[in-house]
C-alpha cells in the first residue's frame, strides 16, 4: 500500500528516454521542413523538398544519419547571460536573386503549454539569446544590419479545451503613435510560434495533425509510418524509423504503466475501505494488519479520521 520509489524511478527513466527519442525524431530534416513550410513566412511558397535543401548542411551529420540535424552548438553560455540549452537549432539559407537570406530556427518540444509559467515569454527569451549570440558570428561591432532573423518554434503536447490543435504567431510589429511612418519595417527580427497539439487526430493535412500522428499514443508504429509516408510524403531514414519505433514503444510503456497504476490505486482505495469498516466494527490493529497488510500508520490515520481509537 506504500508508494514505491522504484516505480517512480522507472517512470522517470521512461520519461527521459521518451524525451530523448522525441527530440531526436524532431531533428529529422523532412519534419523540420514540413513545420517551417507552415509557420516560417519566408519559405511558405517553397516545396518541402526545396526547404530541406535550404537547411544548413554544416549542421547535418554524416551519410549514415543523413536526415538528422546534429544539434551542435545548442548550448548558449554567453558571458553574464547564464546558460540556455536549446533542443534543436538549425539554419535556413534561402537563395534569392539578390542574396542568400539566412534564418535561425530553434525547435523545442514541450509536454504542455502551461508548465507553471508563461511559455511564450520563455520563447522570446530564447529568441533574444539567439540574437545576442550572433555577435562575433553573424555581425561584428555595430554592424547590426547583419543580424539574422530568428524563430523559436514550440511543439506543445496534450493541450486541452478550445486551444487544442492551434498554431499561434507572436512577433514584433511597428505601431504608429504620432503621424504615419513610411518605409520598410525594421523590427521583424524574431518570432515565437506556439503549436498546441490536442490528443485527437483527424484526417486534415496541417502541421498540428501531422505532429499529432507522430505523438499520439492511439496509433501503432506501422500505421504512423503509412500515414506519414502517404499523406505527408515522408522519406524516412533508418535512424528516423528507429526513433519513431522507440517513441511508440515508450508510449505503450506509459499506457501500460498508467493502467497498472490505475488498477493498484483502485485496489488501494478498496482496501482502505475494508480497513475503515473493520475499525468501525471494533477490530484491533493486529487483526486489521493480519487481514489487510495495512501499516500501523495507515490504520492510525483512519482512526484519527473516524475518531475511533484502540483502547
Amino acid at each position: 500500500m506504500k508508494s514505491s520509489i522504484k516505480n517512480t524511478l522507472k517512470k522517470t527513466a521512461l520519461e527521459e528516454q521518451y524525451d530523448a527519442s522525441a527530440k531526436a525524431f524532431l531533428s529529422d530534416k523532412t519534419l523540420i521542413a514540413h513545420i517551417c513550410k507552415e509557420v516560417v513566412t519566408e519559405v511558405k511558397d517553397y516545396t518541402v523538398e526545396e526547404i530541406v535543401s535550404f537547411l544548413d548542411e554544416a549542421k547535418v551529420s554524416s551519410e549514415a544519419v543523413e536526415a538528422q540535424i546534429t544539434g551542435e552548438a545548442n548550448e548558449s553560455t554567453e558571458i553574464n547571460e547564464g546558460r540556455v540549452t536549446f533542443d534543436i537549432v538549425c539554419d535556413l539559407n534561402i537563395p534569392t536573386e539578390e542574396k542568400v537570406i539566412k534564418i535561425l530556427i530553434d525547435l523545442e518540444a514541450q509536454k504542455e503549454s502551461s508548465p507553471g509559467y508563461d511559455l511564450v515569454k520563455r520563447g522570446f527569451f530564447y529568441c533574444a539569446r539567439l540574437l545576442s549570440r550572433q555577435l562575433g558570428r553573424e555581425f561584428a561591432h555595430s554592424n547590426y544590419d547583419n543580424i539574422k532573423k530568428v524563430y523559436s518554434i514550440w511543439v506543445c503536447m496534450n493541450e486541452k479545451g478550445i486551444n487544442a490543435n492551434t498554431v499561434t504567431r507572436y512577433s514584433i510589429v511597428h505601431s504608429d503613435i504620432i503621424g504615419e511612418y513610411v518605409g520598410e519595417s525594421k523590427g521583424d527580427v524574431m518570432e515565437v510560434i506556439m503549436i498546441r497539439l490536442g490528443k485527437e487526430v483527424s484526417d486534415e493535412t496541417n502541421v498540428t495533425q501531422m505532429l499529432g500522428v507522430i505523438f499520439t499514443e492511439k496509433m501503432k508504429y506501422y500505421d504512423k509510418i503509412k500515414v506519414l509516408e502517404e499523406r505527408y510524403e515522408f522519406e524516412f531514414s533508418e535512424e528516423g524509423k528507429e526513433e519513431l519505433n522507440t517513441m511508440c514503444n515508450l508510449s505503450l510503456g506509459f499506457r501500460e504503466r498508467g493502467i497498472e497504476e490505475g488498477i493498484k490505486e483502485g485496489q488501494t482505495t478498496k482496501l482502505l475501505s475494508v480497513v475503515k469498516n473493520m475499525v468501525k466494527n471494533g477490530f484491533d490493529d493486529n487483526m486489521i494488519i493480519s487481514c489487510t497488510e495495512a501499516s500501523k500508520e495507515e490504520i492510525l490515520k483512519i482512526r484519527e479520521e473516524l475518531g475511533i481509537y484502540q483502547s
